[in-house]
């Protein structure tokens, strides 16, 4: 059903292979919010909020995902696109500087009503010190990583454009979400990603099916979302060794930093065969680069520590697994799924239990003109994995945040990770052609007692 303030309807679509397994998991965990995608930002100055509603309704009236609803059908779902729709705004009431963060976390984490929609919300909160507060909250259906920052840009280009009177002059858009789930079925379809999958399940093959993690006590029988959060702080000269090493070594940072994750990883495991989820962008083709939806991929990288090898060649090793997997990252990770573990444990997920997401090139900014804006983090207190690692830029330093299952780890023990993982890939970083096994992960007030 659409909402009553939306129009007729445009058309409809059968949903993309990643929603269907989302829908899915969604179902599984009803009113949970891991599937919720928020950005909240703090504004100082000058807030033209008739300005600002219609640039969020250019914006939603661009792209036909943030119009979309999903009507049950048959056991499954269909997409139903609005022709046009009212951007959804609400003011809320003022609160105490002291309370807006609870008050986005809370507006953050009410559920959606993927049926009747809208699956993009906005609340404007005002201060009481004079300043204001946005939220934008988006289904994950509708929204990925990419096109939060899609988003951002062009509500801040569209803003400045109507308070100018002018056209915010964004180019066309080549394909629609329709467009792209319609090519992704007809290329299943005619077995496009048969050769890739394939590729997939041999390298998968014999891999433990779940990464043995150091739980503080067996897993419940069915899987929670229930969720704890530890952020720390990446500093500039970090970013920066990274950086170095990763050209010394003719690969990324990312690679560094993920063949450290996996260091990391073996130490607390004693496993020397890891498979770690990292997050794609989907959008190789040129045409999808501006278009909003859920495009984001999950690629299962394996990653073999046996032998006690340096980082240097740990470092190595990554690298040829991420340009040996690169030409197959455009197979669908639910088909990767099919193939790899048919037989299933509700226990558990299937193939990846720990992810780690990366993004050192862009920031997630709104440019009001004429406001001072800056972005709030909002850690919603739900997980997708066992332990997610990521890292994004933030100015010239790199924040990191490790979100972890609740259920299965208490804080205590993850902000102690958190720092032994600091001071190993430090370690790392001064070592690179010591065993990887071998760095140090004690800080030196713990690894020498002080006075007695």
């Amino acid at each position: 059903m659409m909402t009553a303030d939306q129009a007729s309807i445009e058309y409809e679509f059968p949903v993309s292979p990643a929603q269907a397994r989302l829908l899915v998991l969604d179902r599984m965990h009803p009113g949970s919010t891991q599937y919720h995608v928020p950005a909240a930002f703090a504004v100082e100055g000058s807030l033209d909020i008739a300005a600002f509603t219609a640039a969020l309704g250019g914006l939603v009236n661009r792209h036909e995902s943030l119009r979309t609803v999903f009507r049950p059908v048959g056991g499954g779902y269909m997409q139903v696109v609005a022709a046009k729709a009212k951007p959804a705004v609400r003011t809320e009431q003022a609160v105490a500087p002291a309370k807006a963060h609870a008050a986005m976390l809370a507006e953050a984490a009410r559920p959606f009503d993927i049926e009747c929609g809208p699956l993009l919300r906005c609340s404007i909160f005002p201060v009481t010190d004079g300043t204001r507060r946005i939220l934008l909250t988006a289904h994950h259906l509708v929204c990925d990583g990419w096109s939060l920052q899609i988003m951002l840009r062009e509500l801040g280009e569209s803003y400045r454009a109507v308070r100018q009177g002018t056209h915010a002059g964004h180019d066309p858009l080549q394909v629609q979400y329709s467009d792209y789930a319609a090519w992704q079925r007809e290329q299943l379809a005619m077995g496009a990603y048969t050769d890739a999958v394939a590729r997939w399940a041999e390298l998968l093959h014999g891999a433990p099916g779940v990464i043995p993690l150091p739980t503080r006590q067996p897993r419940p029988a069915v899987q929670t979302t229930s969720a704890g959060s530890v952020g720390f702080t990446l500093p500039a000269a970090t970013r920066r060794r990274l950086a170095c090493m990763a050209e010394q070594r003719r690969t990324t940072p990312f690679a560094v930093l993920f063949a450290a994750f996996n260091a990391f990883l073996s130490r607390i495991t004693g496993a020397d065969d890891l498979i770690v989820g990292i997050p794609v962008s989907g959008r190789d083709l040129p045409e999808l680069q501006g278009m909003v939806g859920m495009l984001a991929n999950t690629l299962a990288l394996r990653t073999d520590l046996s032998g006690d090898p340096t980082f240097g060649q740990l470092v190595a090793r990554v690298r040829e697994r991420l340009n040996g997997t690169r030409p197959h990252a455009d197979a669908p990770f639910d088909a990767v799924i099919d193939a790899v573990a048919p037989a299933r444990a509700l226990s558990h997920d299937p193939v990846v239990q720990v992810a780690f997401g990366y993004d050192d090139e862009t920031e997630l900014a709104l440019d009001l003109h004429g406001a001072e804006v800056s972005r709030v983090g909002l850690a919603l207190p739900a997980a997708k994995f066992d332990l997610l690692m990521y890292v994004e830029r933030a100015g010239e330093d790199l924040a990191a945040q490790l979100i972890y299952r609740s259920d299965l780890f208490d804080e205590a023990t993850v902000r102690h990770w958190v720092r032994s993982f600091s001071v190993l890939l430090d370690s790392l970083l001064d070592r690179p052609d010591r065993p990887a096994a071998a760095a140090n992960m004690l800080s030196p007030a713990v690894r020498s007692p002080g006075p007695a």
